[in-house]
């Protein structure tokens, strides 16, 4: 399940403003260091705004995440399609 705020993050992006979602997203993966949907998301939003650069690293760090997850909730299969 999607927190209350990140869908509200999400929102923000469907609404066009990504330079403000990168911001909630960034914040969202400070916030909660373990959560790889956020950082995967923020990926998806650098790619839009055309910085190559922040997408990469959000992948590297977003797929760290997503493979923790697997490795600590092996019956959720959502990192391993959400990580792709």
């Amino acid at each position: 399940m999607i927190p209350v705020c990140l869908k509200r993050i999400i929102s923000t992006r469907a609404q066009g403003k990504l330079k403000q979602a990168s911001h909630h997203y960034e914040r969202a993966a400070e916030i909660k260091p373990d959560d790889y949907q956020s950082v995967l998301l923020l990926m998806q939003v650098y790619r839009s705004l055309g910085r190559p650069e922040d997408e990469r690293e959000a992948a590297r760090r977003g797929v760290g995440r997503a493979e923790r997850e697997l490795v600590n909730y092996l019956e959720n299969p959502r990192p391993a399609y959400l990580s792709v």
